[in-house]
């Protein structure tokens, strides 16, 4: 359980775009007549998880969404927008937070 909070916290400290961008990696390579792909994941939490405590995190500072959204992987950014509209709908919540 620990794991997780690291992760949460490194996105609350501001590293979550990092985090989101080499959440998952994957390469499709060809060597010599060998054709075949790799991936592999970091971290504890999924690249949606982490985009969605990204999206907490931003709504949560009044950061402007669309700075995230720029330095996110392309691939990225069309469920970041989703987080980002799925956080809105808990705003009560998150204000609250900021009352803490």
């Amino acid at each position: 359980m620990s794991e997780l909070a690291t992760d949460l916290a490194a996105v609350f400290m501001g590293f979550g775009i990092f985090q989101a961008n080499s959440a998952f990696s994957f390469h499709q390579f060809t060597e010599g007549t060998t054709v075949g792909w790799r991936s592999s994941s970091r971290g504890y939490l999924s690249a949606p998880s982490l985009l969605f405590a990204l999206a907490i995190f931003v709504v949560l500072t009044d950061a402007d969404p669309k700075v995230a959204e720029r330095h996110l992987n392309a691939d990225l950014v069309g469920r970041y927008r989703r987080a980002l509209k799925h956080a809105h709908s808990f705003f009560e919540r998150i204000q609250a937070m900021k009352s803490l």
